[in-house]
């Protein structure tokens, strides 16, 4: 059973489901909104949770779906989007991408953010929610 939000996506991954011969069903919705009157013995939920409003309930619901393994993949705070999304704006995208200076600063702004972000993980708990609703981040 898949569950996919994307309108776009839920018709790719309908037209895939039906390869299957009807041993694979989509749902289109939100994880936190779609009724599911099963558990499952296997649930995964892959690089989502920084798009949940309240990943508390999503958790909650993950849980009350499976009976067996959950696993939750997370994004990492050294991930090149999210560091670009939290601590850079808009304006800096439109600059960057007009000069050949401003794309390599960018580049060499985002390795030194990795790099100063990776070390910080390895001496400090870090819980970090990034500031644009839809991409949210939280480690």
């Amino acid at each position: 059973m898949g569950i996919e939000a994307d309108p776009g996506r839920f018709k790719i991954s309908e037209k895939c489901a039906g390869l299957w011969d009807g041993k694979i069903g989509i749902r289109e919705g939100l994880v936190e909104e779609v009724d599911l009157d099963d558990q499952f013995d296997f649930v995964t939920f892959l690089n989502v949770l920084h798009h949940v409003t309240d990943p508390m309930l999503v958790m909650k619901k993950l849980a009350s779906l499976c009976k067996g393994t959950l696993i939750v993949e997370l994004r990492q705070p050294t991930d090149k989007q999210f560091l670009f999304e939290s601590f850079h704006s808009p304006r800096e995208t439109d600059s960057q991408e007009r000069s050949i200076v401003g794309r390599a600063w960018g580049k060499g702004r985002l390795a030194a953010e990795q790099f100063f972000m990776a070390r910080l993980m390895n001496r400090v708990p870090l819980v970090g929610i990034a500031s644009v609703e839809y991409h949210r981040s939280y480690f």
